[in-house]
């Protein structure tokens, strides 16, 4: 079973009513590649993490609400990955030692 990630992106998009195909469109991914980011399948790229952060503040702003997404807190909106294959990586290379 795969765990959901990106609660609080999650959660401010829905309450800021942000729809992935528009959400994917503003970061440049297809929504199957946003999909893939969100669920941890793919790994976040720094560049789409800040465009992420200035879409959502701008959609933020345009409601008259303080921003969301500081990039100071950059690494709490997207946490490090921990999905299946770094799990079993990570105990492929402990097992060689």
């Amino acid at each position: 079973m795969r765990t959901r990630s990106y609660k609080f992106l999650r959660n401010t998009m829905y309450e800021l009513e942000v729809k992935r195909p528009d959400l994917a469109s503003a970061v440049g991914i297809s929504e199957t590649s946003l999909t893939s980011r969100m669920t941890g399948r793919l790994p976040w790229g720094q560049d789409e993490m800040h465009r992420v952060c200035d879409y959502i503040n701008s959609i933020a702003k345009d409601e008259g609400l303080s921003p969301p997404f500081p990039y100071e807190k950059i690494h709490e909106i997207f946490p490090p990955r921990q999905n299946v294959a770094a799990k079993k990586a990570t105990k492929a290379v402990a097992a060689r030692s």
